[in-house]
Formats: structure tokens, sequence, C-alpha cells
């Protein structure tokens, strides 16, 4: 791959809504809005999809990019809770990010528009080729510990996890809390 190809696969320019070249899909809201001071930001996972939604719902000539932030969950939910913004596009609040919410004394909605893909990795040497929902959750958990019990080598299982209230981690966290044991 150039240096070229590699600069445009990484560029945030190419989602700027109305921006030309731009690579968002064309949609139809069947909504303009007009309002120049709204202020919205995105988790650095849903910024292309924070764009395309702007650039389906703004009239171009009220539309100021620079109301569009590309930001992390946790600073995404701390501008929400302070005040600073209108709208963030990001995964569920953690509890925390919740609790700051509530106390916030400002009213919040939640919309949820899609959920967000969980993957889960494991070194090509390791002989299982597929896990279980039971199982991925049953190793964050603490509940199987050894590759042994889920049909692989006699080896501990280590976990990773990504840093706390940040929007990936805090899904993952619903997910081993809350969904259902369905494959």
């Amino acid at each position: 791959m150039e240096f070229s190809e590699t600069i445009l696969r990484t560029d945030p320019r190419r989602f700027n809504p109305f921006r030309e070249g731009n690579v968002l899909p064309k949609l139809n809201a069947g909504l303009k809005l007009t309002d120049r001071e709204l202020v919205v930001h995105a988790a650095s996972a849903f910024y292309p999809l924070a764009c395309s939604i702007m650039q389906s719902v703004y009239d171009p000539s009220c539309f100021d990019n620079e109301k569009l932030r590309k930001v992390s969950t946790m600073d995404g939910f701390r501008d929400l809770v302070s005040g600073a913004i209108d709208i963030l596009i990001a995964t569920a609040p953690s509890d925390e990010q919740r609790e700051a919410m509530d106390s916030s004394g400002f009213p919040f909605r939640f919309v949820e528009i899609c959920r967000e893909p969980l993957v889960f990795l494991v070194n090509r040497d390791n002989p299982v080729d597929g896990l279980a929902m039971d199982q991925v959750r049953d190793m964050y958990m603490g509940s199987l510990n050894n590759w042994q019990e889920a049909g692989g080598k006699d080896m501990p299982v280590t976990t990773y996890q990504l840093v706390k209230n940040n929007g990936s981690q805090s899904a993952f966290e619903q997910f081993v809390k809350n969904n259902p044991l369905d494959d």
C-alpha cells in the first residue's frame, strides 16, 4: 500500500458532510435542519455515522462543520453532562456516566440507532476455532480460566479490556452483565 492510500484511509476529512468527494452515503431523511447552533459530538467509532446523519438532515447552507466533532466516548459524555453539546452519538453510557447524567439536573433522552459489534480475537496458534457467548462471558467473569475448558490447550486464559468508561468497554460490560445467553 502506498503512503497516499494510507492517508486517504485514515483522513477524517473524507467524512465531512457536504465536502465534495466525501465517502458518505447519500440518505434521504425527509427532514432539513437549519439550526446553526446545534453542537454534535460523536465517538470515534460512530463519527462516519454521525457525519452521514448530519449530511442527510441539514440544509447545506446552514451546516457548520465546526459544530460537529469526533471525540472519545469519555469526553463526549463529559461534554454532554456539562451542557457543552446538544447531541452525542456514542455507545450507551456506562453506569458511572449514567449516574453523572442523573445528578446533572439535565433531562436526557436515549435513542438507540445501532449497536456496537464486539469482536474477540484468539491467537492463531490456539486450536480453538469458535467460542459461544457464554464462554466469552465466563472468561471475562473469571469462571473459565483455562483454554482446555473451551477445547484448547492446557494454558491459562488471559483477557484484556479497554479503560473504564470507554464506549466499547461499556458496551462489553453490558454484554457481560445483561445479555441473554443465546449464541
